[in-house]
């Protein structure tokens, strides 16, 4: 299983622990299924249009993403926690995700 498989394996038996409604988006732009698990609790799409990523956000508590730099300005545009996990590989993500940690 690739290190992105277990990430989703993870967090889907995190989610599975937690009140509340969660929503994951994966972010592969040719995927546009939608899945829904947990009795309704857990839902997980493969990817997002602009307007339902903004309306999801708008309405978390706490969002979990990687550290990208849009995904940042969108957590400070609309004053939301998160929670950021920079992409192996990618040092911008890193030294975001470090400089950032103590506001999110």
């Amino acid at each position: 299983m690739n290190t992105k498989n277990l990430l989703l394996v993870n967090f889907l038996e995190q989610a599975k622990k937690l009140p509340g409604k969660k929503v994951f988006i994966l972010g592969n732009a040719k995927d546009e299924t939608k899945q829904v698990l947990e009795n309704g609790t857990i839902e997980i799409y493969g990817s997002a249009s602009y307007e339902l990523k903004q309306d999801l956000f708008n309405r978390a508590k706490c969002v979990v993403s990687r550290s990208g730099y849009t995904t940042i300005m969108d957590l400070i545009e609309l004053d939301k926690a998160g929670f950021l996990i920079p992409t192996p590989g990618q040092t911008e993500q890193e030294y975001w995700q470090n400089i950032l940690k103590i506001v999110f």
